[in-house]
């Protein structure tokens, strides 16, 4: 796999380089042309004040390689016009006649092809795996499987999961949610009845059968079994994972005819990823390049002038055919104008973690990749009034001054990082969301006039390091708190964090007290246990103080932000009860200690000899039979 970009290693190229490096790919290459400059000190973790003036690349690549001694990582310099060996291509950062350039000699070559960008408060990724992409396993979760209570005769035959009881509030029977969807492949087993005249076995069983879906407890299959004997019981299905082939279409087709993902909130008819519509931004990306080609710069910060040329660029591109809708939209390609110069640490980071997923669905073949643009903003954080009819903004508050934190103050202003490094902060846990999070705060520049307190009791181990990119094979054994603090305080020096090895809980709320709690600006829970987090959940409401709680299982997860008096806290939602203290990603990929095993093999016995016999003892033991009679005889 090879990651090349002619100006890959800025923020979001070092986030998605960091990333692959921790997947544990064959062989990496990265490509650089630029050097160095005190500005990308502000989004380059891996970059020192000394290597200002050094191919970016290069400075970088032996600290990426510490990530995973085991891999093969290149490092190139030159201009790069053959891809030989190459599995996957990403590129950042780079005009769209370079990225058209690209793409189209990966679709001559069978290569796979990301390209990603962040422009401000503003990213965009696109994917094209060619012609004939075929992924195995859409989802990546284990084949579902669910016990039924009744098979029909009938054409189509009508399929219900078993029973759970009945609602003691409404009298109704409850059933076992199956989870398909229509198109689903099943397999059904233990089937006892439904034979055929002919023959001493069901011919249901042990052939693939298409799911139609009819609610969440019942759906048909496309089989006829009027001529079957009745069903007895004992039946479950098994899904049965389907390759989906997924066609892809080229950079230079998408640009003038774009195939969105659209991220919809599924309570409200809005994007999740943007305050802004997909069509606006894909006109603002491709009119801030078209502006850069032309002047051969960018906008300038917060430059009313430039702000109308690339405003009037984007209608032009709009007669071609991409509908600009309203006047919000107008203001989103004047907002990345204006931001367009800086760079967003956060966003890089989120957007690297997505892009590099997306370099890795091409090489496993497993998941459903992304078809094929996708924009998202925070423009939330800019300190402008963006609902106005026409932003009213001060130039000044950010304008640059040459320092290391030029790419923020674009995009957050001279105020909001000033706040930032006062802020007092409290941060429980330092697994693989706290590394994370801690460099992404070292990056903000926050509390240089402030402190960043880190607190976690785990020691690191060697299933941490795939992970958690602070950590190398010489901190295992040690605190995770005093290795991740030490890390950051060579990225930024200026920081002011101190690290703790003390449980957030109860027992040391002689630590702990509310003192300690009134005298935080913020907390921030990466946790890996609901008990834990609940607590702090807790003193935070106690304190009137605000919370960003997040959290992952495998490839799932999720934050939440609590702010006092505004939104609801992280208790009011009910988590599953079930916690098992070990990561799940630890348990099924790299169990290293005896406590993962046993882990494993609990879940196994819970599956096997708890959940299978319990749902077939509701199955014999209820009133599935008086049902099923009375069923027959209505």
């Amino acid at each position: 796999m090879c990651i090349r970009d002619s100006s890959g290693m800025g923020a979001l190229g070092i986030e998605i380089a960091k990333n692959v490096c921790l997947a544990g790919v064959k062989a990496v290459t990265i490509h650089d042309t630029k050097q160095a400059t005190p500005a990308d000190l502000n989004g380059n973790f891996y970059l020192q004040p000394e290597d200002v003036g050094t191919n970016r690349a290069e400075a970088c690549v032996a600290r990426l390689q510490a990530l995973n001694p085991q891999e093969r990582l290149e490092c190139r310099t030159d201009e790069l016009s053959a891809l030989g060996g190459v599995t996957v291509l990403v590129a950042t950062d780079m005009s769209s006649s370079e990225l058209v350039r690209l793409n189209q000699l990966s679709r001559d070559n069978a290569i796979r092809f990301v390209s990603a960008d962040v422009r401000g408060v503003f990213g965009r990724c696109f994917v094209d795996f060619g012609d004939d992409f075929v992924t195995h396993d859409p989802n990546g979760l284990p084949p579902l499987q669910c016990m039924l209570s009744d098979i029909s005769t009938a054409n189509p035959c009508v399929i219900t999961t078993v029973d759970e009881g009945v609602d003691p509030k409404t009298g109704k029977t409850l059933y076992k949610r199956h989870g398909l969807s229509g198109g689903d492949h099943i397999r059904l087993t233990g089937v006892t009845g439904m034979f055929a005249e002919e023959s001493g076995s069901s011919p249901l069983v042990e052939q693939d059968l298409v799911v139609t879906y009819i609610d969440p407890y019942t759906f048909s299959v496309d089989f006829d079994t009027t001529q079957l004997s009745p069903y007895n019981r004992g039946a479950s299905f098994t899904e049965v994972k389907q390759p989906v082939p997924i066609g892809f279409k080229s950079l230079e087709e998408n640009l003038k005819d774009p195939t969105f993902m659209m991220c919809m909130s599924p309570d409200e008819d809005k994007q999740w990823s943007s305050s802004f519509t997909q069509n606006a931004m894909h006109l603002g990306f491709n009119a801030l390049d078209q502006f850069q080609q032309q002047h051969g710069r960018l906008p300038g910060p917060w430059s009313a002038e430039d702000g109308r040329g690339v405003v009037k660029i984007a209608k032009q591109l709009n007669n071609l055919g991409v509908p600009l809708n309203s006047s919000l939209d107008a203001r989103a390609i004047e907002l990345l104008s204006f931001t367009g110069s800086g760079v967003l640490v956060p966003l890089a980071g989120v957007l690297g973690g997505y892009v590099a997923q997306e370099a890795l669905k091409a090489v496993m073949g497993k998941y459903t990749p992304l078809q094929q643009f996708l924009y998202v903003s925070c423009d939330e954080v800019v300190p402008v009034d963006l609902t106005q009819e026409q932003l009213v903004f001060d130039a000044a508050e950010f304008k640059p001054y040459n320092g290391t934190t030029d790419a923020q103050v674009v995009c957050l202003g001279k105020t909001t990082c000033e706040k930032l490094a006062e802020l007092n902060l409290f941060m429980v846990g330092a697994g693989a969301i706290g590394c994370e999070l801690i460099k992404n705060l070292a990056m903000l520049r926050c509390c240089t006039r402030g402190k960043l307190l880190v607190t976690d009791p785990d020691n690191i181990e060697k299933s941490n390091l795939n992970r958690q990119f602070l950590f190398k094979s010489k901190d295992i054994g040690s605190f995770k708190s005093e290795c991740a603090v030490a890390a950051v305080r060579e990225m930024f020096p200026a920081i002011k964090a101190e690290a703790l090895t003390d449980l957030v809980a109860p027992s040391t709320e002689d630590k702990f007290h509310t003192d300690f709690w009134n005298r935080q600006d913020c907390f921030l829970n990466a946790l890996d246990n609901l008990k834990a987090r609940a607590y702090v959940d807790q003193r935070c409401v106690a304190a009137h103080k605000p919370l960003i709680d997040s959290g992952t299982t495998g490839t799932k997860g999720h934050t939440q932000v609590v702010v006092p008096f505004l939104t609801e806290t992280w208790g009011d939602q009910k988590d599953p009860e079930v916690d098992l203290g070990i990561p799940e990603c630890t348990v099924k990929f790299w169990p290293s200690v005896i406590a993962h095993t046993i882990s494993w093999a609990k879940q196994q016995f819970e599956l096997r000899f708890c959940s299978a016999p319990s749902d077939m003892n509701k199955l014999v033991n209820g009133d599935f039979r008086e049902n099923v009679s009375v069923s027959k005889d209505s």
